[in-house]
């Protein structure tokens, strides 16, 4: 059960901060400015480093679980596969936000220029 509370954090650490970069990302597409500009790079950067943290935190937690097993060979590669696909589940979550971002900073280039 901690496992599971552990992941809602960290996902909601990095949803928070995506749906940050998001909202300044339609700010920025409504009424572009340098100063937007400037605080939308850092926000994409923070939450990059959010996804790589939490992507990394569920391969080693996978590879540490998995270590800990001593399940036959089979078992063993149903729980690290498994492990590595939810590690996946940050990264498909923050890019997806970040992607979404940066295609309203283009609508708003657009319209800056």
């Amino acid at each position: 059960m901690s496992l599971l509370f552990n992941g809602f954090v960290h996902l909601g650490l990095i949803l928070i901060i995506a749906l940050v970069t998001l909202g300044t990302a339609i700010s920025f597409s409504m009424r572009p400015g340098e100063r937007k500009l400037g605080i939308l790079r850092t926000l994409s950067a923070a939450t990059t480093f959010f996804v790589a943290g939490n992507a990394f935190a569920g391969v080693g937690a996978t590879m540490l679980h998995a270590a800990d097993m001593s399940a036959a060979a089979g078992e063993l590669t149903k729980i690290i596969t498994a492990g590595l696909a939810e590690a996946t589940v940050p990264a498909i979550l923050g890019f997806t936000f970040l992607g979404l971002s940066w295609l309203l900073v283009a609508v708003g280039m657009r319209r800056q220029h």
